[in-house]
């Protein structure tokens, strides 16, 4: 009975510090949250990095993961706040024309073309529905690639009309994740951590896993565990890097140029036009980028001749890889600034009409 009591005293005292230690990281994280929303200024060696930049960051802070959705993968969870606001799953356009006009361009793409690290006023489809005057609509979403954007489309197809525009932005989701061992080259960006996971339904599946998923203890270890796995992934990279082997290499682009073959013979069977974009990067600049990573720089060498090659066969296919004249690039990734998106959109409405 000593064990027993002893036992259930320790569980009793554990149980106690677990609570006390969420209730304390949950008043640092909200003190901290609201703290942040109130400043959006930060010290950056970035120039291309300003107050919106921030603010968006602070207004992301709280996103606790994606709402799983069939066949796409996951989707933006529903949010309000001063840059980013999303409804009913789709980023806001803000500039759309009133009334709507007869036709419509409906933009898809990964987390450029959704707008990540600018505001909604300043994503590419409002900057174009501004410039050109058209209803936009902005599906895309953060990490898609383009066979996620290809399911994307079809799960909203009833909205393509005859006369309508459909545009397909992509590139660097497609090379960045595909090349990585843990994935396929006709994968996804999840495709690895979602195998992982599956690998133990019972504890992914479980109440309390979800309860432990959502909790403040659980947000600091993510916080901790990935500082700690930046320097793992350099050291790996060169082993996940399947993109190294040439036969790979020409299946990632393969399944590019194919999601967006199938695209364009969809979307032209419901009588409305399809533009396939290769998107701009830091790697396509013709000087050095202010941020770079050497890695996502070898893949885009690796695979980027590959897709121009392959996608001159499609009516669809437009180059703006070598867009820019100057670097707009907030992160080493392909994310730009305001002024970046607003040159993309230009480059939409003078193609566009």
């Amino acid at each position: 009975m000593a064990l027993i009591k002893n036992i259930f005293f320790v569980c009793l005292l554990t149980l106690a510090m677990l609570v006390a230690l969420e209730v304390i990281l949950f008043a640092a994280f909200s003190v901290r949250d609201l703290a942040s929303d109130g400043r959006a200024s930060k010290k950056t060696d970035n120039p291309n990095q300003n107050e919106e930049t921030f603010q968006f960051q602070n207004d992301t802070e709280s996103f606790q993961g994606y709402p799983y959705k069939a066949f796409v993968g996951w989707e933006s969870p529903m949010i309000s706040s001063k840059t980013l606001n999303i409804d009913e799953d789709l980023r806001r356009v803000t500039t759309n024309p009133e009334p709507e006009s007869a036709t419509k361009v409906h933009f898809f793409g990964g987390s450029t073309m959704w707008g990540h690290s600018v505001s909604d006023k300043n994503t590419i489809p409002s900057q174009f529905a501004g410039l050109s005057g058209k209803t936009s609509i902005n599906y895309g979403e953060q990490a898609y690639n383009s066979r996620q954007s290809l399911n994307r489309l079809l799960n909203n197809l009833t909205d393509i009309q005859s006369g309508d525009t459909v545009v397909f932005f992509d590139g660097v989701n497609d090379v960045y994740h595909n090349c990585l061992g843990l994935n396929s080259a006709n994968g996804h960006p999840r495709e690895g951590f979602i195998k992982a996971a599956l690998e133990n339904k019972s504890q992914s599946t479980s109440a309390l896993w979800s309860i432990i998923q959502s909790s403040s203890i659980n947000r600091f270890a993510r916080g901790i565990g990935q500082k700690l796995d930046s320097n793992s992934n350099d050291k790996n990279f060169s082993e996940l890097n399947r993109c190294d082997e040439e036969e790979y290499a020409e299946d990632v682009a393969s399944f590019l140029v194919d999601s967006w073959a199938a695209t364009e013979a969809i979307v032209r069977s419901k009588g409305a036009r399809f533009v396939c974009v290769l998107q701009p990067n830091p790697y396509t600049l013709s000087s050095e980028p202010f941020s770079l990573n050497a890695n996502y720089e070898t893949q885009i060498h690796q695979v980027y001749p590959k897709i121009r090659a392959k996608a001159q066969s499609l009516g669809c296919f437009t180059d703006y890889s070598a867009l820019f004249q100057e670097d707009h690039y907030i992160d080493h990734c392909c994310h730009v600034n305001a002024k970046g998106n607003l040159e993309i959109a230009r480059q939409f409405a003078k193609d566009l009409n």
